[in-house]
C-alpha cells in the first residue's frame, strides 16, 4: 500500500504547478543556511518580513517552527500561492478541503455552451473563463475585496477565500492553454484546450495540496504555533501596508536580467486576473526590473532619484555608449531598475527593529561584457542611507540561470554568468 509521503511525492512529480519547483523563486539549501546563521536561533517568537517574498517556500517553514512570518509581493498571485503554506491552513486542511469541494461541485452544475477541441488563441477556453469568473463570486469576492487593490481588508479577513483561490491557481497550468518556448520556464498563450471545465483540475490540485498538508502537518510546532501573513506589496513604491517592525528581514529583489517576471508566472497570474476581472498590465509596468520603458526617460528627466555614486557612474557610461539602443533602451532600463531597487531597500530597511538583521540576496547581471553592480548598490544604500552595518558578505559566480535556459544562450545573448551576493546587515542597538 502506498504511504502518504510516497503518494505526495508521486503527485508532485506528475503536477506541473511551480508551487513545488525551486526554479520559480525558492532559496537554495546553502542560502537557507546563510540566513539561518545570520538570524540565529531564538526561544522567543520572532517577526520575519519579506516584502518581495514570491511564493515563500523557505520562509514559510519559519512559521511552522513558531515565528510570525509576513510575506508580500507586487504580484498577488504569488501571495495566494504563499498562503497555501500557512500553518493555520495546513492544520485545518480537512475542513477547508471539504468546503472547497462543495463549492466546486456547485460550480460544475452550471451548464456551459461550447467545449469543442479547437485551437484557442488565449490563455483559457471560453468555458474556463466563465468558470473562473463565477468561482470568484463563489469565493465571496466583491468590489471591496480586491486582491489587486491596496490597503483593503481582503488580506486580513479572507483566509478561506485566499485558500480557495490559491488552490485554483495551483491548477492553472492544467487548465491553461500554453505553448512551449525555447525557455521551459516561460510559456505563451494559445493551444488546444486540455480541459473545458474548471472542476476536474481544481479537484486534482486540491488532492495534491491535501497530500502536501498531510505530509507536513507533523512538522508544525505544537508548542509554539507561528503565523504566516500574506499581503500585496510594492516595495519600490513604499506600499508596505500593515508590515510590522521586524526582528529579521530576508529578501531577494528581482534581478536586472531584462526578463518579464509576470511571464514566469503567467498561467497563475492570468487566472487570478480572470477571477478578479483585472489586468496584469499595471504589474508588468510597475515591477522592479520592468521591461516596459515607454515614458520612463521623461520621468527620469523631470524627477530623478538620487542614487549611489557607483550606480550613477555606470549609468553615465551606458548613456554615453555609442552602441545600438544604449541611450534609448539600456539606459532607461537600468536607471529604472536602480531607482526601484534603491527605493525598495530604503523602505524595507525602515521596518527593521534595533539590533535586527536584514539579509539580501541579489545578482549583478550582464550588460554586454560588464556586470551591472547591483550588490554594491545595495551595500551603499543600506550602509550610507539606512545606517545598517554590513556583518557578512559572500559572492558567487552563477553560470546556470533562467536566461541561460534558452537554447541560444551559448551565443552570449543573455550573458555567460551572473555574480550573486549574499549580504547580511544589522541595525545598531
Amino acid at each position: 500500500m502506498m504511504t502518504s509521503k510516497k503518494k505526495s511525492a508521486k503527485l508532485t512529480r506528475q503536477h506541473p504547478s511551480p508551487f513545488f519547483s525551486r526554479s520559480y523563486g525558492g532559496y537554495t539549501s546553502d542560502q537557507i543556511d546563510f540566513f539561518a546563521s545570520a538570524i540565529g536561533e531564538s526561544t522567543r517568537k520572532r517577526t520575519i518580513v519579506d516584502p518581495m517574498g514570491g511564493q515563500g517556500v523557505a520562509l514559510s517553514r519559519n512559521a511552522w517552527k513558531g515565528d510570525n512570518v509576513w510575506l508580500g509581493d507586487i504580484n498577488p498571485a504569488l501571495s495566494f500561492m504563499a498562503c497555501l503554506r500557512s500553518p493555520k491552513l495546513i492544520l485545518n486542511y480537512k475542513t477547508l478541503a471539504e468546503g472547497l469541494r462543495k463549492k466546486v461541485h456547485r460550480l460544475n452544475r452550471k451548464r456551459r455552451k461550447g467545449g469543442q477541441p479547437e485551437y484557442v488563441d488565449d490563455w483559457f477556453a471560453p468555458t474556463i473563463r466563465d468558470d473562473l469568473y463565477d468561482f470568484g463570486q463563489l469565493a465571496n469576492l466583491s468590489m471591496f475585496d480586491d486582491p489587486f487593490g491596496w490597503d483593503n481588508d481582503f488580506w486580513r479577513t479572507s483566509e478561506e477565500s485566499q485558500f480557495e483561490i490559491g488552490i485554483v491557481l495551483l491548477a492553472a497550468r492544467e487548465f491553461a492553454c500554453c505553448r512551449s518556448t525555447d525557455n521551459p520556464t516561460w510559456s505563451k498563450p494559445g493551444g488546444i484546450p486540455r480541459e473545458f471545465r474548471l472542476a476536474p483540475t481544481v479537484l486534482r490540485a486540491l488532492s495534491l495540496w491535501e497530500a502536501f498538508a498531510e505530509e507536513n502537518v507533523s512538522n508544525i510546532s505544537s508548542k509554539r504555533i507561528g503565523t504566516l501573513t500574506v499581503q500585496r506589496t510594492n516595495a519600490a513604491k513604499c506600499r508596505l501596508y500593515k508590515a510590522p517592525k521586524a526582528h529579521a528581514i530576508i529578501t531577494s529583489p528581482p534581478y536586472a536580467n531584462r526578463l518579464d517576471y509576470t511571464k514566469l508566472w503567467a498561467p497563475e497570474s492570468e487566472a487570478l486576473a480572470c477571477i478578479c476581472n483585472r489586468s496584469m498590465t499595471e504589474i508588468r509596468r510597475e515591477q522592479i526590473g520592468s521591461t516596459v520603458m515607454r515614458g520612463k526617460s521623461a520621468s527620469f528627466a523631470e524627477n530623478p532619484k538620487e542614487l549611489p555614486r557607483v550606480a550613477e557612474r555606470v549609468l553615465d557610461e551606458i548613456k554615453k555608449d555609442k552602441s545600438a539602443s544604449s541611450a534609448n533602451y539600456y539606459y532607461p532600463f537600468f536607471r529604472s531598475y536602480a531607482e526601484g531597487l534603491t527605493s525598495a531597500m530604503e523602505c524595507t530597511a525602515e521596518r527593521l527593529k534595533k539590533d535586527g538583521v536584514m539579509v539580501v540576496f541579489v545578482r549583478d547581471t550582464v550588460r554586454k561584457d560588464i556586470l551591472f553592480p547591483t550588490g554594491q548598490i545595495v551595500i551603499d544604500v543600506l550602509e550610507s542611507t539606512c545606517g545598517l552595518e554590513l556583518v557578512s558578505e559572500t559572492k558567487k559566480i552563477i553560470k546556470g540561470h533562467v536566461g541561460q535556459l534558452r537554447q541560444k544562450a551559448k551565443s552570449g545573448l543573455y550573458g555567460l554568468a551572473q555574480q550573486e551576493w549574499w549580504l547580511a546587515f544589522r541595525r545598531p542597538a
